[in-house]
């Protein structure tokens, strides 16, 4: 069963959980949405606000769940796949944790990174691509998961107060179904409300606009900057930046986006 969706929709079957992240179909290509106040869905949203320490225990949370309406088939799974590095807010953008500063210090993190786990299973983030795991989809057709997040300080210190930032996307184990388009979440830890916000507005600005995939280093333009990223990451694996198609290699298709894409950045 298929479900078309694009912009704010009202959900059709129930009153999903606010705060959750929406899980739909657009045609055979799994969706994420942002789930309103008013329980309409957002689909254009792509990312999301979480809290370590909002249950009571420092460093943990298990929101934003995931909430699909009674579209899926139940002999088949929904999964995740994580697609980048736990990165640090550095106050002009992102970096890879361990890329400076110190534990409990500032900087760009002291090298924490981040499990997810639902019972037994658990995924750890690495500078590449880590596969993820997928659950079954309920009898009912709906999918409604909370994952346990954990932020895992870095060795012999604590885990850095500051915004932390990940890239995910959904996978469906049914036939012919594509990968949900990649999503954010970004984690508040020990840091005031202000500072969140900052940080989640410029992943929305930078990262999750598809106006300019190819624009690598966000400064508003594809131009020689970003073909000397592919040029000195060439034939890197699918953890650096500058594989732009998600190929798993940095390559010649690579090369020809930049080329095809030079010029200044549509306006958002």
């Amino acid at each position: 069963m298929a479900t078309m969706l694009c912009g704010t929709i009202s959900p059709a079957s129930r009153a999903q959980h606010v705060g959750d992240i929406y899980v739909g179909l657009n045609g055979n290509q799994l969706i994420t949405g942002r789930i309103n106040p008013d329980r309409t869905i957002d689909t254009t949203a792509r990312v999301y606000r979480s809290i370590f320490g909002d249950s009571g225990f420092p460093g943990f949370t298990s929101n934003p769940g995931y909430d699909a309406g009674f579209i899926f088939n139940p002999a088949y799974r929904i999964g995740f796949n994580i697609l980048s590095p736990l990165e640090y807010w550095n106050g002009d953008g992102f970096e890879a944790t361990g890329a400076g500063g110190s534990a409990g210090g500032g900087g760009a993190g002291g090298g924490e990174t981040l499990d997810i786990s639902f019972l037994s299973l658990t995924r750890t983030t690495h500078v590449c691509v880590v596969p993820g795991f997928d659950l079954a989809v309920q009898a009912n057709g709906g999918w409604h998961r909370h994952l346990s997040m954990f932020l895992n300080p870095p060795s012999g210190g604590l885990a850095s107060p500051g915004v932390y930032l990940l890239k995910l996307e959904l996978y469906s184990t049914a036939p012919g179904f594509l990968d949900s388009p990649p999503y954010w979440i970004v984690f508040n830890h020990q840091v005031d409300a202000a500072t969140h916000e900052a940080a989640f507005a410029w992943v929305q600005q930078n990262l999750a606009d598809p106006t300019c995939p190819a624009d690598s280093n966000h400064d508003g333009s594809v131009n020689v900057n970003d073909l000397l990223l592919i040029i000195n990451a060439w034939g890197d694996p699918s953890c650096s930046p500058a594989d732009l198609n998600g190929d798993n290699a940095v390559n010649v298709n690579d090369l020809l986006h930049v080329i095809n894409s030079w010029g200044p950045c549509p306006a958002s």
